[in-house]
């Protein structure tokens, strides 16, 4: 009852957090976009891409570091946990200063290596800089977020990310509102947020678990290649990763131009959002998942994962239904100007394999869990490289630009679907011993709950197109109210709905 109490409160909590940064994106993209203009936008997303391609070489160890001290926090070793977590915190320090001294080499190349307009080539170079100096930093002190994962406190983690968002927000207003317009404002609001989170976390994780210190003579080499031997595989996953979806906007960068590239950034930043709404939700079922499978509890992960099948599917519902059926008079008033019927369209196209692979979340997890990472990799290279050159062929078969940007847009989204529907259910049976077939029976409802809904939801665009934010308000209401009606009904069973009442009337 108190673990269904605390995943309760995650749940809610991440919920929360991700509703207020909707709402913080929602108000700060078109401020920024009308302050910079489209083509600079787009080199906000692939900045970040770039630094992330830098970033990967710490993958290996710390993709697996989590795992390694929360295991042995469970057991009870205390000193083997402090020597997982004082040889990480150490490497990543040799980690981020070797990334920071690459970043800065590039930076003096950065004009050859992608296509900047003449007039944004020092304000990407700064943006360029200060995102490099702010992953950095992070590398060298992520690791203290443990602490919430170790005791399942990620409602404390969800707060300390609201509070970095409003850092962000209030930052950007002001520099923008206060100051001449300039892309790198991105990087320093990016440098506020990480020197809170870097700060929160520490205070965090000496208050929660104060057993975790940083102590050099726990330094040891064995234990790093411990973690790195394990974590490589997920330095695959991450390169795939790279392949299905980080080269977007590089792609249109070299074979279109800076301002579909800004097009598809705009197009792409919602998704992500719902995106990171279930790698948030999913993560909420992870430390209890982790826990269970200290003690040999397949059991219960089975459970959990049957949960979070019902409940994702149930969360999905909302943003994408108003997405699809009312993303162009969205866009219209979001980001007016731009082509709000295109946005709409690439963004569909962009998300659809959500509708497959989003309930199916939290399977990440148990490959992470049971330390099963090989196979997912090896998988999510392989897919990754179909995405890279069904892509990279179809760009050469067409001159028309937005032929192109939606060859990027859904490429990926097909070969997503595949990954939803065959790999993912398949590889979480084995990896905890259960029968290949165990999952698809929990997957049936969901997946018609979903397209039922969705349907019906499109009904409702019949009735009435909004042209004003109240009116989208009140029509999107409309299209949540019918598709969480729809989906619940379907979806979910007596003892579910039941338990999700009870939920809502001791959190109200």
């Amino acid at each position: 009852m108190a673990s269904n109490r605390r995943l309760g409160l995650n749940i809610i909590y991440q919920i929360t957090g991700f509703v207020i940064n909707i709402g913080i994106s929602f108000l700060l993209t078109p401020f920024v976009i009308r302050s910079i203009g489209v083509e600079a936008y787009g080199f906000i997303g692939l900045t970040n891409n770039i630094i992330g391609y830098v970033l990967i070489a710490t993958i290996a160890l710390n993709s697996m570091a989590g795992r390694f001290v929360t295991i042995a926090y469970h057991k009870g070793d205390i000193e083997k946990a402090n020597k997982y977590f004082s040889s990480v915190f150490f490497s990543n320090c040799i980690f981020g200063s070797l990334i920071f001294l690459v970043s800065v080499i590039l930076l003096f190349y950065l004009e050859f290596i992608i296509e900047i307009p003449r007039h944004l080539v020092s304000d990407v170079k700064c943006l360029f800089f200060l995102m490099a100096l702010n992953s950095s930093a992070t590398i060298m002190f992520n690791l203290y977020g443990v602490g919430t994962f170790i005791k399942n406190r990620l409602d404390i983690g969800a707060i300390r990310k609201l509070i970095s968002n409003l850092i962000n927000a209030l930052s950007l207003f002001l520099l923008f509102a206060l100051c001449s317009p300039h892309l790198w404002y991105m990087g320093v609001s990016a440098l506020f947020c990480s020197i809170y989170l870097i700060i929160a976390n520490q205070v965090l994780c000496k208050r929660l678990t104060p057993e975790l210190k940083v102590q050099k003579r726990l330094f040891n080499w064995e234990s790093v290649k411990e973690l790195t031997v394990s974590g490589v595989w997920n330095l695959i996953s991450r390169l795939a990763d790279i392949l299905q979806r980080g080269l977007d906007l590089l792609f249109a960068n070299w074979w279109i131009n800076a301002t579909a590239m800004g097009i598809l950034s705009i197009s792409t930043n919602m998704p992500f959002l719902i995106l990171s709404i279930f790698q948030m939700l999913s993560s909420a079922f992870a430390p209890s998942m982790t826990a269970d499978f200290a003690h040999n509890d397949i059991e219960s992960i089975k459970r959990d994962l049957s949960k979070s099948i019902r409940l994702l599917s149930i969360c999905m519902l909302l943003p994408l239904s108003v997405l699809y059926v009312y993303g162009d008079s969205f866009y219209a008033l979001w980001v007016p100007g731009q082509d709000s019927r295109l946005l709409q369209l690439l963004t569909i196209c962009g998300t659809f394999a959500l509708l497959f692979t989003s309930p199916l979340e939290s399977f990440w997890n148990v490959f992470t869990i049971t330390n099963k990472i090989k196979g997912s990799s090896i998988f999510m290279i392989i897919n990754s490289l179909c995405v890279f050159f069904t892509v990279l062929i179809l760009l050469q078969v067409t001159d028309d630009n937005v032929v192109k940007m939606f060859i990027i847009a859904s490429v990926r989204s097909l070969w997503g679907v595949f990954r939803g529907l065959i790999f993912l259910p398949l590889y979480a049976s084995y990896c905890l011993n259960l029968p290949k077939y165990t999952f698809y029976p929990i997957m049936v409802k969901p997946l018609c709950g979903l397209i039922v809904s969705i349907v019906l939801c499109f009904i409702v665009r019949y009735i009435y197109i909004p042209n004003t934010w109240i009116g989208l308000l009140v029509m999107g209401g409309v299209v949540c109210l019918v598709a969480s009606i729809t989906g619940c009904m379907i979806v979910l069973s007596k003892n579910d709905r039941q338990y999700m009442l009870s939920k809502i009337k001791v959190y109200l």
